[in-house]
């Protein structure tokens, strides 16, 4: 790592980096607790504080739904949803 020009960091930091990044890039909390090994209640307990906007999410994603709107998603390639590759 000091080759690399890199600070040394442990397992643990890692972990809460990987984590903290996941749920800023908006990644469900269930997903990325099966990804770390861990519950659901401990992500929230951890990082909650990381989500004052869940409950507008949340709700944003519902009336999306309701509505009939599908929320735009981009695929791997970047092509929209439904796009033809072309």
């Amino acid at each position: 790592m000091k080759a690399a020009g890199l600070v040394h960091r442990s397992p643990c930091a890692l972990r809460n980096s990987f984590a903290t990044f996941a749920i800023a890039a908006g990644v469900p909390l269930y997903g990325l607790a099966r990804f770390v090994g861990t519950s659901v209640e401990q992500i929230d307990r951890t990082y909650g504080h990381l989500l004052p906007d869940s409950i507008d999410r949340a709700r944003l994603a519902l009336d999306a739904f309701v509505s009939g709107a599908r929320p735009a998603v981009k695929a791997e390639d970047g092509r929209q949803d439904g796009e033809n590759p072309a």
